[in-house]
């Protein structure tokens, strides 16, 4: 198997509206393709996905082992 280069940020948000988020972390959000949530959020932060052109994959993220596989 090929190994990968990859970057993973971890961000922590104290807002549920996208518009709250420092204007680098709104650019982070848009340009990532795939994104964790903790579970008992994912409903509110798909929301912040507008242009559905844009494919995102998101995950709720639970407290297990599941995110560690994901990633």
């Amino acid at each position: 198997m090929k190994p990968y280069k990859r970057t993973i940020y971890v961000l922590g948000i104290n807002s549920y509206k996208f518009e709250d988020l420092k204007l680098n972390l709104q650019k982070l959000f848009l340009e990532t393709k795939y994104i964790a949530v903790p579970e008992k959020y994912l409903d509110k932060v798909e929301k912040w996905h507008k242009n559905k052109k844009e494919k995102k994959i998101f995950f709720a993220s639970k407290s297990d082992g599941n995110l560690i596989d994901w990633l």
